[in-house]
């Protein structure tokens, strides 16, 4: 993950296109897309993590009933899906850029 990020933020910043916070022209537009898909990726996986965290513990007396641990399932499921879709947009967000 820390390869994607550096090799992300150097293409960005060696780009003479790239001005932050300036959304002139396509690229810049398909540029921010990407890095909000990024963001979105991070702030699933941390949610996923917390997630896999809570379904680790085991159930002792007085904890949440097994309901609730299948809700976190049902939710982890949920980021994952989420994740990937994430995953496949960025992955073509990044294949678009070199077109504009």
């Amino acid at each position: 993950a820390s390869t994607i990020v550096v090799t992300g933020l150097a293409l960005m910043l060696f780009s003479p296109r790239f001005v932050l916070f300036e959304y002139r022209d396509t690229w810049s537009v398909v540029l921010g897309m990407k890095q909000l898909v990024f963001l979105l990726m991070v702030f699933f996986g941390f949610g996923y993590a917390r997630m896999l965290a809570a379904a680790g513990r085991s159930s002792a007396p007085g904890d949440a009933p097994a309901v609730g641990k299948q809700l976190v399932v049902i939710r982890m499921r949920q980021f994952h899906r989420y994740s990937v879709i994430l995953a496949i947009a960025g992955i073509l967000l990044a294949a678009l850029l070199p077109s504009f």
